[in-house]
């Protein structure tokens, strides 16, 4: 009964200001751009746009990184089935899903994302290289409790995919939601499966981030046409993704408060009954004891 209590609320509610997502949202602007497949129909094409584009971004001398994704942190999930170089499914078992991120090679430093072993991907990760992917911690330990993930080699499902190595673990980025746990997630590089939709995250040098945008606006001269949305600090894409759940948190904290204090009022209430019912008992006690007296 002492855990249903408004203290427990307000705990786990201050606990959600600190809740470590796992990547660097302060001090970062984000983005994103819808490519055309009609102006872009094939991987060379749309490759070749995200390198151009990037490549400008990065050159800006107020920039100190800056990465593409096919999608943002807490922006969206996407699952791929896979499959891991020699193993074999039971026929009753189901197709293993991965939550499915192609970055660029500078992406996760911009995000500040931890590595734990290996090594990130890396602009040598191209089209003419061997496919090179980077997974999370959580998606190592689910299929390599012994930690030798290092080396292996995946497949995803999709058109022209290759096997892929697994060059890099990395400390888990809570992607799909905070403070919901991280799922197993792997990171392709961008170059290898170029992708429609990108984000686009930036980490200054020192300027303030809205001087930013008049040079990331300027740098869509690759292709005029494609517009660029939503730019925005990284942070308010963290606190929305919060926002939801501390609200529940709180009104679920004002919920317990007002239950108890009517707990609490209805106890006030009955007390005196309970004093007046034990007068009563007294009064109808001394009454008996009068009537066997007399």
């Amino acid at each position: 009964m002492h855990e249903f209590s408004p203290g427990l609320f307000v705990r786990s509610f201050l606990a959600l200001q600190h809740i470590d997502p796992g990547f660097t949202a302060e001090g970062v602007l984000a983005g994103w751009v819808s490519v055309p497949q009609e102006s872009y129909p094939d991987a060379p094409r749309q490759e070749a746009f995200q390198r151009a584009w990037l490549e400008r971004i990065q050159a800006l001398l107020e920039v100190e990184s800056a990465g593409l994704a096919n999608l943002l942190p807490l922006s969206g999930q996407q699952h791929n089935c896979f499959d891991i170089e020699g193993r074999t499914l039971d026929p009753s078992e189901q197709l293993p899903a991965v939550q499915y991120r192609a970055v660029s090679a500078h992406y996760l430093r911009t995000l500040r994302a931890r590595l734990l072993q290996g090594r990130m991907l890396q602009e040598s990760d191209d089209r003419q290289a061997p496919w090179a992917l980077v997974i999370n911690q959580t998606f190592a330990r689910l299929y390599w409790p012994h930690g030798n993930a290092l080396g292996k080699r995946l497949r995803v499902h999709a058109k022209e995919a290759q096997w892929a190595t697994i060059v890099g673990i990395l400390d888990d980025l809570h992607e799909t939601g905070i403070p919901t746990a991280a799922q197993p997630t792997a990171y392709w590089a961008l170059t290898q499966r170029p992708a429609l939709h990108l984000g686009l995250v930036v980490r200054p040098t020192t300027v303030p981030l809205e001087s930013l945008r008049p040079s990331i606006e300027a740098a869509r001269a690759v292709d005029k046409d494609i517009p660029l949305h939503d730019v925005a600090p990284l942070t308010r894409v963290v606190n929305d993704s919060l926002g939801a759940r501390r609200l529940s948190a709180l009104r679920m904290g004002l919920f317990a408060g007002a239950a108890l204090l009517l707990a609490a009022l209805g106890i006030a209430g009955v007390k005196p009954r309970a004093r007046a019912a034990c007068s009563i008992d007294t009064h109808l006690t001394r009454h008996l004891a009068a009537l066997r007296a007399a």
